[in-house]
């Protein structure tokens, strides 16, 4: 496992080298709850801290819920229209009118929205910075979701999410094929698939397949082998890209939704239990072929039924036979 003091160090290299180049600023809008949420660097805190007055975060993303995807990273001077991305007129609100706009993919959380921008005063973006913030902008988002990797493993975190985050009951890093067992894992895979150590070449095999599937067919980032949860997330570690995998006894994690759950409307129950299963309100929308804004709706309406406040807490909730 990598150390949390490594990540550390990754994300204020990052912070560092990123807040120096021409006055250009990393700011990740949505990061302050997301700081309350894991365990982040102190260090990191101060960074953003210290450009506080920069971070719109509430007035940005209020409008623009973290479930909808924006896929833009490019310059906003360099032609990105509000058709393609619509924090482009939020960010310009603020006069943040030369950026560059990415998404954090965050396995273990809310999605973020990374933007680095100029200060008031500073040069344009160069080219060479443009490529610069392109070539560094995944290794930082590979921290951040290792950052909350972590978390999820090791946590102490708020009440409200300390279930969902400590529930991780074993991971394994998956290198080159081959895998690195965390010493949990195979009295969990005893207890819920009934494989011992014998078996253990076959069901490395069948994740091993399962991970490629998952992964190129675009079903979101959990899978399930009887009564194994995986969670998929693909990690910085030692400089080399390689997938961290969170194993959950979904026997006792996913049981039988709510009976409560019978008293939704039949379009809220197919939500709920694709809730359950991991999906993205994108994917949920895809599904059932209905628009984005219309699940957002439906997921509200059923958190509120079920007085859940995050989407962790709700899918806990659901799952409470």
């Amino acid at each position: 496992m990598l150390a949390a003091e490594r990540i550390d160090a990754l994300l204020a290299c990052y912070a560092e080298a990123l807040g120096a180049s021409s006055g250009a600023i990393a700011q990740v809008f949505g990061f302050r709850p997301w700081a309350r949420t894991y365990r982040v660097p102190l260090p990191w805190i101060e960074f953003h801290e210290a450009h506080a007055k920069h971070d719109h975060s509430a007035e940005i993303l209020l409008p623009h819920p973290s479930g909808h995807s924006y896929s833009v990273f490019g310059s906003v001077r360099d032609g990105v229209t509000p058709e393609d991305n619509p924090l482009v007129p939020a960010l310009a609100r603020f006069g943040l009118g030369d950026a560059c706009i990415t998404t954090i993919h965050n396995p273990f959380g809310p999605r973020l929205f990374m933007v680095f921008y100029r200060q008031p005063g500073a040069p344009e973006f160069s080219r060479v910075e443009a490529n610069v913030i392109r070539m560094m902008e995944p290794h930082l988002a590979k921290a951040f979701a290792m950052r909350s990797a972590l978390a999820a493993l090791h946590s102490d975190g708020p009440a409200n999410d300390a279930e969902a985050r400590r529930s991780a009951n074993a991971h394994a890093w998956l290198v080159d094929g081959d895998f690195e067992w965390s010493p949990r894992s195979l009295p969990l895979f005893e207890r819920t698939l009934g494989v011992g150590r014998r078996k253990l070449p076959e069901l490395a095999a069948l994740l091993r397949s399962e991970v490629e599937r998952t992964t190129r067919e675009g079903r979101g980032r959990t899978f399930r082998i009887g009564g194994l949860r995986v969670d998929i997330a693909t990690s910085l570690r030692d400089g080399k890209d390689e997938t961290l995998l969170l194993f959950y006894d979904a026997g006792a994690r996913r049981p039988p939704l709510n009976a409560a759950v019978k008293l939704l409307s039949p379009q809220q129950r197919r939500i709920a239990a694709c809730l359950v299963r991991g999906d993205t309100l994108g994917e949920i929308a895809a599904e059932l072929s209905i628009g984005l804004e219309t699940v957002r709706t439906h997921v509200r309406v059923i958190a509120r039924r079920f007085g859940a406040s995050t989407r962790a807490e709700l899918v806990l909730r659901l799952c409470d036979a």
